[in-house]
């Protein structure tokens, strides 16, 4: 079989400026002139997407790798790929104004994507550092893809502090509903975050295809690196947020882009020792068997 012939579905698991190269590519074209039909499908949450690839609805994708690895470690047929184009943790944890430090959050509510997701990691860590234990001293509160389509849970006094991502950040700190308390990046060594994924029945039928896909992904993040005038009026129709605010979320932290795709290994290391040390159970792994640069 072929799925030259097939539109092909690049499972996500959430909606924020991470998605931008994918949105690019698809709107320039550069999937169409490869001859790609290809549709972004959104899961909101890893475990969520991890589970419609074990299903084959999905084959290929982009993940935050502790999903991938925990999916990976129970059987998840996959391979990394490539590194998507936030390799680093360039993720926010925010709170009301009024909450001013790490230790202000003893008792309350934080918002995360879904209790497996990259963020019920993240803030695990962050708390520790400050002696804070997640599920003793706050409460978190999985909110799917309430969290980053709108601000609505900050402003309806559901949370306190959330993981919230671009463009939502540069919003709520120009509406003054919320500040950053911390960037996850600053907790952790180099790291390799955003994988994009290929099943291993996809690797073996169509890495042409598959080949194609990762150039039209490069193609969007260079582009939008040399030129992002286009990519920012494009970022504010799709997220629908005014020009000046899309801007301000994409200068954060395009100088960190990843251009080429290439995957850190030294990165996914850190990443795995990481996990360890929040008392993640992982078995020995041969990372080479994991990944299949394309």
């Amino acid at each position: 079989w072929s799925m030259m012939t097939q539109k092909i579905i690049f499972g996500v698991p959430s909606f924020w400026i991470e998605r931008l190269p994918e949105i690019y590519a698809l709107e320039k074209g550069l999937f169409d002139k490869r001859n790609i039909d290809l549709e972004i499908k959104y899961y909101f949450g890893g475990p969520e997407l991890v589970q419609a690839v074990n299903s084959g609805e999905v084959h290929i994708g982009n993940l935050g790798f502790p999903p991938f690895l925990k999916g990976y470690i129970d059987g998840f047929p996959a391979k990394i790929i490539g590194s998507a184009n936030l390799q680093q943790l360039d993720h926010y944890l925010v709170a009301h104004p009024n909450i001013k430090s790490i230790s202000d959050l003893k008792g309350k509510r934080i918002g995360i994507l879904s209790s497996g997701s990259c963020d019920s990691y993240f803030i695990r860590r962050i708390l520790a550092k400050d002696g804070l234990e997640a599920d003793k001293d706050v409460e978190l509160k999985p909110m799917g893809s309430a969290l980053n389509t709108d601000l609505d849970c900050f402003l309806k006094n559901e949370i306190d502090a959330g993981f919230v991502t671009e463009p939502m950040i540069s919003l709520g700190e120009y509406q003054d509903i919320f500040r950053i308390l911390a960037r996850v990046g600053d907790y952790y060594p180099r790291y390799q975050w955003g994988v994009i994924f290929a099943s291993n029945e996809y690797l073996k039928n169509d890495p042409a295809v598959i080949q194609k896909i990762m150039d039209a992904y490069r193609e969007a993040c260079n582009e939008i690196y040399r030129d992002p005038d286009p990519a920012i009026a494009l970022g504010a129709k799709t997220f629908k947020v005014k020009p000046e605010i899309f801007k301000k979320a994409l200068t954060r932290n395009l100088n960190s882009w990843v251009l080429d795709a290439s995957i850190d290994v030294e990165g996914l290391q850190n990443a795995i020792q990481v996990q360890k040390e929040m008392g993640v159970t992982i078995p020995e792994l041969d990372i080479s068997k994991m990944v299949q640069q394309m």
